[in-house]
């Protein structure tokens, strides 16, 4: 069956060569000009609008951002169009008519193309699940984007904007196919999760609003979480399991792997045992954590499988490449940077990220990609940058 929007790109591939041939490789030549300093324009000024109108509320942002950006957009290429038009005047007396027809059919044709790649790579990971479901299941996308470069950081921004969530994008490009979804255990009420849920702590981070989420103990009273949960927080707490709420230092910040390391003086949680390696398909657990920032629940949780996945960090503004797990789970934020436990308790991964589309599925960082920043914070006590709020 032919996917809606394969058949949309089609339909447009055909109307741009008739309208480029008409048109001309100077009308549309300009025109595209003007398309891409709009992109670049829009994708400058819409998240900073986004977050000045809309506060720290990624929903709102993402709708303000996504009106922004489109009628800057439209405005500048208009002012492409309308010059690009004049030249065409010219060129078409000229002994250069030909050539500029047949150029503009061409052009006009790979515009098509080009923009439908950046625009459905902006929009995977939107709050719109219907048209996230369409972009990824376009085979001309998904092709387009196999051999295309990763956008630059500047234009990679609006995938942050645009997601409507909190969460960090683990894709760079279109989410790859994965492995299908595994059996969720029906009960997880092991001694095992039991003990990982009476260690499992809240972090509230004031600074970019009140940013929450969740952290588990390394023992001699630190614990980790993930770094876009403190990201430009000046002033962090960790709230125990008992209600206790401790003061806490931020001693290693990682925003590319998406990692932080605290310092709670006082908390004495024992750490939890954690794994080394990453967990095979279909190992069964629990995602603990706080989602929405409330209470602590426990999820039933699945392994599907492991992806070398590339995306950007926190800000946006870096390729990197993780080690992540595809997860049957439903996670929410505020389960960022709790701990997936296998029914003995012992922690395989870390949560970071989860779908767009799906409800049920949720990604987290594997334990051998974040065991170097472990390692490192331990022992630390000297503050560490929280840098700026996360994108």
């Amino acid at each position: 069956m032919v996917d809606v929007l394969d058949a949309i790109i089609v339909l447009l591939l055909v109307l741009a060569i008739g309208s480029g041939w008409r048109r001309g490789l100077t009308w549309v030549g300009l025109s595209l000009l003007g398309l891409l300093i709009g992109l670049i324009v829009g994708a400058a000024v819409a998240p900073a609008i986004a977050k000045h109108t809309a506060g720290h509320h990624p929903g709102t942002q993402s709708l303000i951002g996504t009106a922004v950006f489109l009628a800057v957009v439209a405005v500048i290429q208009g002012v492409g169009t309308a010059v690009g038009y004049r030249a065409r005047m010219v060129t078409v007396r000229s002994r250069l008519a030909s050539i500029d027809t047949a150029g503009g059919a061409v052009l006009a044709a790979l515009g098509v193309l080009v923009g439908a790649w950046y625009l459905g790579l902006v929009f995977s990971a939107s709050p719109f699940v219907t048209l996230d479901q369409e972009i990824r299941d376009s085979a001309i996308l998904r092709g387009l984007d196999d051999i295309a470069p990763r956008p630059p950081a500047f234009l990679g921004s609006l995938q942050s904007l645009f997601r409507g969530q909190s969460f960090p994008n683990p894709f760079a490009g279109l989410a790859p196919t994965l492995l299908g979804p595994v059996p969720i255990p029906a009960n997880v009420d092991t001694p095992g999760v039991r003990a990982a849920q009476q260690v499992t702590s809240k972090v509230l981070s004031r600074g970019c609003g009140v940013e929450a989420g969740s952290s588990w103990p390394l023992g001699s009273d630190y614990v980790v979480t993930n770094a876009h949960v403190v990201a430009g927080g000046q002033a962090v707490s960790v709230q125990a399991p008992d209600g206790h709420t401790y003061d806490a230092t931020v001693v290693l910040f990682d925003p590319n792997v998406d990692v932080a390391v605290l310092r709670v003086p006082g908390i004495g949680l024992h750490a939890l045992p954690r794994t080394s390696i990453d967990p095979p398909r279909g190992v069964t657990g629990a995602v603990v954590g706080y989602p929405g920032g409330g209470s602590e629940q426990v999820v039933p949780a699945a392994v599907r499988g492991t992806e070398q996945a590339q995306g950007r960090n926190i800000y946006g503004d870096n390729l990197v490449t993780r080690d992540i797990e595809v997860l049957s789970a439903q996670v929410i934020p505020g389960n960022s940077g709790g701990p997936v436990v296998d029914l003995q308790g012992r922690v395989i991964g870390m949560v970071f990220a989860a779908s767009t589309v799906d409800p049920n599925q949720g990604y987290a960082l594997t334990m051998p990609q974040i065991s170097a920043d472990i390692n490192a914070g331990m022992g630390r006590t000297a503050a560490a940058s929280t840098q700026d709020c996360a994108a």
